[in-house]
């Protein structure tokens, strides 16, 4: 039922009928135009349907037979928030992203958020829904701790600033099952990385932490490297359209290659520095994190005004570390900047695509669960905004065919403006 903005005369019948779904797996209502006292009518409906799939298992049906002897004057209110199990009938997925929810109606779903009902919830889409620190603060308490099967949370959007961060850091540290969290296009800057640091440090299951457009400059470049030493879990990690520069990349390539201990970082496969400018000096120092090796399979670098000197060291990189054994590299996404030749592009690519016929395992994308389902992407970047541009004329072929789901310039743009 997402991106259906004229759906406000009808929401309130289309929510209450979900109460009778008692084998809603998957909600979307992206883009409905719902605001707080359409949560607060979604909750109760969800609680609802949550009760219904409880008493439709037979472990919960004895269970409430049980109860109900003891309890047989309990008002219909009560039993409408009965706590579902997180069984094949429990809600799993739900997308509220592009609403104008704010925090009003974070408050207006918190009945539904802290009760049982919404314990087998694994992916939680608010991105787009103006929520800011207030709703931030508000929706973390409800959403982390008390939710072991959490698994997906996306803020993307939301005006989430540095105290907003502090909130959520608070208890993503505490969370068992929290893998990736978005706080994309929030502007909470070099503020609010320390916070950020500490609770992905302290949760061992968060894999995946999306930070694109998020003020970030060359005067966050320590942080950022605290970040990624700091955070051994993460297997994916997001740091495109900020004001990164070569500082920032020689500070990542130094943490990386260096890792927690003796060797370099342990889990992480992709590094996105898209829309950077990162410039040859960046690539240069980001070449020493290729030879080193380690689990870094892609390193996506479009629109960073990489000339032909940073694509040439990052080619010699990926073909020596190949040859040594010492890299698993097979993918470096650098887009053709203005002035540099074609072949100088065609010689990266043909070297990462020996590098991925002499791995010794497959290797695929990172599945960003926040591009399943992209909202409508906005307007492209000008000639201003960047000075890369990307090859019309199809020399890029060989790593399209390596890379599926969006670049970065696509997931950072898809959020409702």
């Amino acid at each position: 039922m997402g991106s259906n903005p004229g759906m406000g005369a009808a929401a309130k019948e289309v929510i209450a009928a979900l109460a009778a779904c008692s084998g809603l797996q998957s909600l979307s209502l992206a883009s409905c135009g719902l605001g707080a006292p359409a949560m607060e009518a979604l909750g109760t409906a969800l609680r609802r349907a949550g009760s219904a799939a409880a008493a439709a298992t037979p472990s919960a049906s004895a269970h409430g037979a049980a109860a109900s002897s003891s309890s047989s004057s309990s008002s219909s209110s009560s039993s409408s928030s009965a706590p579902a199990p997180a069984g094949s009938g429990a809600l799993r997925k739900l997308r509220l992203s592009a609403n104008p929810i704010g925090p009003a109606g974070v408050a207006a779903l918190a009945p539904f958020l802290s009760d049982g009902c919404s314990a087998g919830v694994r992916e939680l889409y608010l991105d787009g829904c103006d929520l800011a620190d207030a709703g931030a603060a508000a929706l973390a308490p409800l959403a982390l701790p008390g939710h072991p099967r959490l698994e997906v949370l996306d803020l993307t959007l939301n005006g989430i600033r540095a105290a907003g961060v502090r909130s959520l850091a608070m208890h993503v540290r505490s969370s068992s099952s929290l893998r990736a969290l978005s706080l994309a296009r929030n502007k909470f800057g070099r503020h609010g990385l320390p916070d950020l640091t500490a609770a992905a440090a302290a949760c061992p299951s968060l894999t995946a932490l999306d930070i694109a457009t998020t003020g970030l400059s060359e005067a966050s470049s320590a942080a950022i490297g605290a970040l990624v030493a700091g955070a051994t879990s993460l297997t994916a990690l997001r740091l495109a359209k900020n004001d990164l520069k070569g500082g920032t990349a020689a500070a990542l390539a130094g943490k990386l290659r260096a890792g927690p201990g003796p060797g370099p970082h342990p889990r992480l496969r992709e590094l996105d520095l898209g829309f950077n400018t990162l410039r040859d000096a960046g690539a240069i120092a980001l070449c020493h994190l290729v030879r080193r090796g380690g689990s870094l399979r892609a390193l996506r670098l479009p629109g960073c005004s990489i000339g032909a000197k940073g694509v040439a060291d990052l080619t010699a990189a990926v073909r020596a570390a190949a040859a040594s054994g010492t890299s698993s590299v097979c993918l470096v996404d650098v887009h053709r900047a203005k002035d540099t030749p074609q072949a100088a592009f065609a010689a990266l690519d043909a070297a990462c695509a020996e590098a991925r016929a002499a791995g010794s395992e497959p290797w695929a994308p990172y599945d960003w669960p926040f591009d399943a389902e992209a909202l409508p992407a906005a307007p492209a970047l000008s000639e201003e905004a960047d000075d890369d541009e990307d090859d019309e004329a199809g020399g890029r072929s060989s790593l399209a065919a390596a890379s599926s789901g969006p670049p970065c310039s696509i997931r950072q743009s898809s959020s409702v403006a």
